[in-house]
């Protein structure tokens, strides 16, 4: 018979920082398969960023939106420092 463990939350939060401290990359996969923008983003934002706009975009609205929400999860101060997040994603 399986027996079943209930995980805290503070067990949960050390997962995750050792995760952050030995393994950034795992870190940041486990935060991209956590978070599912399709949910959280309205399909009208969505269809509205891809509109033409008689420039082409620079950025992927997705990749974007995971580098500002891993900006603000982490707490990264400077703007210019989430470039190296950007590209990991």
């Amino acid at each position: 018979m399986i027996t079943h463990k209930q995980l805290t939350l503070a067990e949960v939060f050390e997962n995750c920082q050792n995760k952050f401290d030995n393994d950034k990359y795992q870190f940041l996969s486990l935060l991209d398969e956590a978070i599912n923008l399709d949910e959280i983003v309205p399909v009208s934002f969505v269809n509205h960023f891809h509109t033409s706009t008689g420039s082409p975009r620079k950025h992927q609205l997705y990749p974007m939106l995971k580098a500002l929400l891993i900006q603000r999860i982490l707490s990264i101060p400077l703007f210019s420092a989430i470039g190296s997040i950007y590209y990991l994603t």
